[in-house]
């Protein structure tokens, strides 16, 4: 059954989704829950695990079916770009990072430059390996089911951008609708994320 949201924050642990738990325990069809860990930091990903699997029998798992930090992405929404890009691409001072998302969204900017505007955003870098550090956290349990990740951006996430959106985009393991493809036809992919996924393949694989 799913799926949980919120968990990190203690008014959302309510009677409702206590009952909703103990339905979850007492059904012998059902074999776990759903989770979406979708916070502001890493460590609050805890905060789901704890809350289902102290609900739950032993032998059932959960799924995590989306998770990532987009909630601390929002924090920074607003922040000034880089001066870095700023200076680079002659942004005109002021200019917000949502504001170069939207523009970017609007007319596809090349891939160094969508590198740029991320990498150089300390808040964004500063957090390149999350996908790892979650699963790692998720795993840890011993009762992860499956573990999945959001792949392309979709044109509801570069609709109506501005400051209250949520900026779901910056998840996105390719980044199809912001930054342009290669000259081979390749999509630009996430220059932070990309390389954790393939890696958290192979360690699936392997283990």
């Amino acid at each position: 059954m799913g799926a949980l949201n919120h968990l990190e924050d203690p008014a959302r642990r309510t009677p409702a989704a206590d009952d909703w738990l103990a339905h979850v325990k007492a059904t012998p069809e059902i074999e776990g829950v759903d989770i979406h860990p979708h916070v502001a930091a890493v460590e609050d990903t805890e905060a789901y695990t704890d809350f289902v699997l102290k609900r739950m029998r032993p032998e059932q798992r959960f799924l995590a079916t989306e998770f990532s930090l987009v909630h601390w992405w929002k924090q920074h929404w607003s922040d000034p770009v880089p001066a870095a890009y700023a200076d680079r691409y002659d942004v005109p001072a002021g200019t917000v990072v949502w504001e170069a998302v939207r523009d970017a969204a609007a007319h596809p900017v090349p891939q160094q430059r969508w590198h740029d505007l991320l990498m150089k955003s300390s808040w964004f870098a500063s957090h390149r390996n999350c996908p790892t550090r979650q699963v790692r956290q998720l795993r840890a349990t011993g009762r992860l089911a499956v573990a999945t990740y959001g792949t392309l951006q979709q044109p509801a996430m570069v609709r109506d951008i501005r400051p209250a959106k949520t900026p779901w985009l910056l998840n996105s393991l390719y980044t199809n609708l912001v930054a342009r493809s290669s000259a081979n036809g390749d999509m630009a992919h996430n220059p932070a994320f990309f390389d954790d996924f393939r890696a958290l393949q192979d360690s699936a694989q392997g283990s």
